[in-house]
């Protein structure tokens, strides 16, 4: 049965949420990396480090990717953004920008984009 793609991702976050993976950056005594950071990587493949950003430093990413997604070409080799701009990247020599359907791949197993990184999924 398929699920709806909201309550597909509702429960990869549950679940996510519920893994013992995740918590503040942690150094031993002689500074190294606390080793339960160390075995939950190694368990789940990934660490969750919480508090680690500032919201103030979170506000200013948000700010700067909000920016450059304005900015971005109307359309495939347009010079203008929406707003009648100039794009970001327009006049560029090398790809600074892919073009892709939501999901897609492209480009991946290309040198173009360095190869595939694939991700697995739980």
């Amino acid at each position: 049965m398929k699920q709806p793609c909201g309550a597909y991702c509702r429960e990869g976050k549950k679940r996510a949420l519920a893994l013992p993976n995740r918590g503040p950056l942690r150094f031993t005594e002689n500074g190294d990396l606390h080793p339960e950071i160390i075995e939950a990587w190694s368990e789940y493949g990934f660490y969750v480090l919480e508090g680690v950003i500032e919201a103030k430093e979170l506000d200013d990413i948000e700010q700067d990717l909000t920016n450059i997604l304005d900015r971005l070409p109307v359309e495939n080799g347009s010079p203008v953004d929406a707003s009648g701009r100039p794009a970001l990247g327009a006049g560029c020599k090398g790809p600074n920008l892919f073009w892709s359907k939501p999901l897609g791949d492209p480009f991946g197993g290309t040198h173009e984009a360095a190869g595939r990184h694939p991700v697995q999924d739980v």
